[in-house]
């Protein structure tokens, strides 16, 4: 099998490759797949995924046979047929002959010709016990993994230990996660002649169907009336499982991920003569060229993107005739890369649903028709404001010294409150994972108030604070750290730091002093900067900086007011002040918690003050303007405490918004999506003088206003005529007559 697979890839090089997709359980043996698709060495494209597998059980060796007759096929005719050449070029077509080699290797050695399981070590003696070893492999999925099979190891059907807890089922696993298939059909046999020439298709719990049955069922009935049974006298059948049947790949698939999976049944028995395999996988493969016609002739494709930027997004796609909640099966997502969702409906006229969080939902009507995919793309608006994301894992609470930083598609965070956690959170599946601990260094301290985090695209740089001088780097693909000593003359209490975009990290020390240096990323050495202090002299906890357009900005807590500078090429000039009086009517300074983050696509600085407010405001570098938001939470809600001591603000390029900590000793943590804001032409003169702003309208008909905050407004005085964002980019807005 292994020498078939190579050599195909051998003599068909453009459009096959061999993966090894996991390796197994006892003898470490590689899961080979063969990929067959036009330019095979692109990885993400945009064609219907397909799989098909063999020998989950040992004995059943039709799969293997099944699975290399059709790789020999596709690869084979592709260049004189036609049709399989259009299957070639528009599928993505994943085959695995052979999940379970260990078993196998018992039934080609003779000494268990029905051995059904892998070789799962289940007492650990080191040795092959065929009367107690192994795990049914078709029983350790995770759905319903507790209903299915034996939980006795000696039992035929012995479910594992836990789910996926076998190499071998989660090397598919991890190939579905990754692929999504739309269709999948597993090859098995049955030693019960009875039981053989079967096509199972889920499913049925009690009186109940599964949501897609009127699809799933039809695509079913017509794969296995297409198969010519092996006495001549009829064709397969077609039947549904039942869900109770626990560790199934197939319901697993489905529940999943909506593949439309199915277990076929091939001959009956395990063991056919040599000279009827051919004949066998010829007729089978007759109901698997209606399987692949089926999908190229119809079936439902949306893509999913965001309005204006066009980036692809993960969104639950709903069909409203074939809905079901999630108690009942996952929710169906479009990929996050591709933003495609594909799905096999019968012709007819159906309602769709897109929802994300974050964006403003869409419902629309669509026909399938039998013979034409319906390719649609639909665009999400972003709505704006807070939301609400998973706290931090952590039993203790974010506090002084709590720290964020995004690189790529991830968020870096410190805890502070004493502690060295540095963990790790996921923007696409929302979740947190502790990858490290901040080194005690030369203090042997934690991380406490006055810490902070930063990033130069490549690595993490970490200040303690607590009154220590630890500079750290750390490497987050290696998982190592390096340490350096900043020589401040006090240790750090308030730090911030800031990548220039280029070589140096700049960092303030914030302990009650003006002293900053910047650090030189390929020396690793500190240097002074230009002017070599800050402006003013006490900057104290809460005090922070950014790099936007070639400056250094920096608010500066300590003083009467909330002083805000510019520090260019050595030139320092006071800018606007962060505003006293917020939205709790109250004069209120910046203190800690206070943090401040650069959002290089719309070109404004965003602050929160801290000070235990929730205020929260932007800062428009053209225009030396502050501009006061709505509270953190807002719409969402509101958070459990005020912004105070771990307070911290961060912008992520992949999420297109700020991601906040509350700190005051909760675990709190909130994605900001900016407003669309368009600011009037300054050289017109033609200023509103009031909290509003302009969307740039998609079609005149559908023009929308809204204030600073979201809310709708009317406002009959905008004139036609030229307009710029906040970053300079000049639109045009001609207005209905």
């Amino acid at each position: 099998m292994v020498n078939e697979l190579h050599y195909l890839h051998i003599q068909y090089p453009q459009i096959t490759k061999v993966y090894t997709i996991g390796y197994t359980q006892k003898f470490n043996l590689p899961i080979l797949a063969i990929r067959i698709t036009s330019n095979p060495d692109v990885e993400e494209q945009d064609k219907p995924s397909i799989l098909f597998d063999g020998i989950h059980h040992a004995s059943e060796i039709l799969g293997c046979e099944m699975c290399l007759y059709l790789a020999n096929k596709l690869c084979q005719n592709y260049y004189c047929d036609t049709l399989i050449k259009s299957f070639v070029d528009n599928l993505d077509i994943w085959i695995v002959p052979m999940v379970n080699p260990d078993g196998h290797y018992i039934t080609e050695l003779g000494l268990d010709s029905i051995w059904r399981k892998n070789l799962r070590d289940n007492n650990n003696n080191g040795r092959i016990d065929l009367d107690y070893d192994g795990v049914d492999l078709n029983r350790n999925y995770d759905f319903l993994f507790e209903r299915g099979g034996s939980n006795e190891p000696s039992n035929r059907y012995y479910r594992g230990p836990y789910p996926f807890s076998e190499p071998e089922v989660r090397a598919i696993r991890d190939l579905a996660l990754k692929k999504k298939f739309i269709l999948n059909v597993s090859f098995h046999s049955d030693k019960d002649p009875h039981m053989g020439e079967r096509i199972y298709y889920p499913w049925r719990w009690g009186n109940s169907f599964s949501p897609d049955h009127q699809h799933i069922k039809a695509v079913c009935d017509t794969f296995a009336l297409n198969i010519i049974n092996d006495a001549n006298n009829g064709t397969y059948l077609s039947i549904y499982g039942n869900a109770q049947e626990g560790g199934l790949e197939r319901n697993y698939l489905y529940y999943t991920f909506g593949t439309f999976a199915f277990t076929c049944e091939m001959w009956r028995g395990y063991y056919p003569p040599e000279e009827r395999v051919d004949t066998i996988c010829e007729r089978v493969f007759t109901g698997v060229q209606y399987l692949l016609k089926r999908i190229l002739q119809s079936h439902l494709a949306i893509k999913v993107v965001e309005l204006n930027t066009n980036k692809p997004l993960k969104a639950e796609v709903r069909v409203l005739e074939a809905y079901a909640p999630p108690e009942t099966i996952l929710p169906r997502y479009t990929d996050p890369i591709l933003g495609r969702a594909r799905r096999i409906l019968k012709p007819g006229i159906y309602t769709i649903e897109i929802l994300k969080e974050g964006y403003y939902s869409k419902r629309f009507s669509i026909e399938i028709s039998p013979f034409n995919i319906k390719d649609t793309t639909i665009y999400l608006e972003r709505m704006p404001g807070w939301i609400k994301k998973t706290d931090v894992p952590s039993l203790i609470k974010v506090k002084s010294g709590g720290a964020l930083c995004a690189l790529e598609d991830k968020i870096y965070a410190l805890i502070g409150n004493n502690t060295n956690d540095l963990f790790c959170y996921d923007i696409d599946s929302d979740s947190w994972e502790k990858i490290s601990e901040v080194p005690e260094g030369v203090s042997k301290k934690n991380v406490k108030k006055g810490a902070s985090i930063c990033t130069d695209g490549r690595y993490l740089y970490i200040i303690k604070g607590n009154n220590t001088r630890d500079f750290f780097r750390y490497d987050p693909i290696n998982n190592s750290w390096r340490e350096y000593e900043i020589n401040f003359s006090k240790g750090i209490r308030g730090s911030s730091m800031a990548f220039d975009g280029d070589s140096f990290i700049y960092i303030i020390c914030g302990s009650n002093n003006n002293e900053w240096q910047r650090f030189n990323i390929y020396t690793e050495k500190f240097e002074i900067c230009n002017p070599p202090t800050l402006p003013a002299e006490r900057w104290r906890t809460g005090s922070w900086i950014v790099y936007a357009e070639s400056s250094i900005y920096a608010l500066r807590v300590g003083g009467k007011t909330n002083e805000f500078y510019e520090i260019k090429n050595g030139e320092v000039i006071r800018k606007e002040d962060m505003p006293l009086i917020g939205s709790s009517g109250k004069p209120k300074k910046a203190k800690e918690g206070s943090a401040g983050t650069y959002d290089y696509n719309n070109k404004l600085i965003y602050a929160l003050k801290g000070n235990n407010t929730l205020e929260f405001f932007f800062y428009n570098p053209a225009t030396n303007q502050w501009k006061l938001l709505e509270d953190v939470g807002v719409p969402y809600g509101v958070p459990q405490k005020k912004v105070r001591g771990g307070g911290a603000l961060t912008y992520s390029n992949f999420a297109q918004g700020l991601f906040a900590f509350i700190g005051n000793n909760t675990n709190e943590f909130w994605l900001y999506l900016p407003y669309s804001t368009f600011t009037l032409n300054l050289k017109n003169q033609n200023l509103i003088t009031k909290k509003e702003y302009k969307i740039l309208p998609l079609k005149e008909k559908e023009r929308k206003e809204f204030n600073i905050v979201g809310r709708r407004i009317v406002f009959q005085h905008l004139k036609s005529g030229v307009y710029f964002s906040p970053s300079g980019k000049k639109v045009i807005i001609k207005l209905p007559n």
